[in-house]
């Protein structure tokens, strides 16, 4: 479960449809099960409905938006769920 707490800043330099900073938000703020990239510390899946959104959570409590995508019938490579939970801060 992935619960952030506080001012949530989230960086979107990609620009994605109005709305998706909002959504990934309330995701966040209410917890959500995000998969672990297993590549990349940090770096997590985070499905809503059909859509996925990929984020970097930095160390300062930033998030970045990377990517969003819509969900498709494979299995990600990425599958693991991770319980963490931070307050975001300045």
């Amino acid at each position: 479960m992935l619960r952030l707490s506080g001012n949530i800043q989230i960086e979107d330099r990609w620009h994605h449809p109005p709305g998706s900073v909002d959504a990934l938000r309330a995701l966040l703020v209410n917890g959500v099960e995000a998969a672990t990239d297993h590549q990349r510390k940090g770096f997590y899946e985070i499905e809503d409905g059909a859509r996925v959104f990929y984020v970097h959570l930095c160390p300062t409590g930033r998030v970045l938006l990377l990517a969003i995508w819509t969900r498709e019938h494979v299995q990600p490579s990425v599958s693991h769920c991770a319980s963490f939970e931070m307050s975001a801060s300045a």
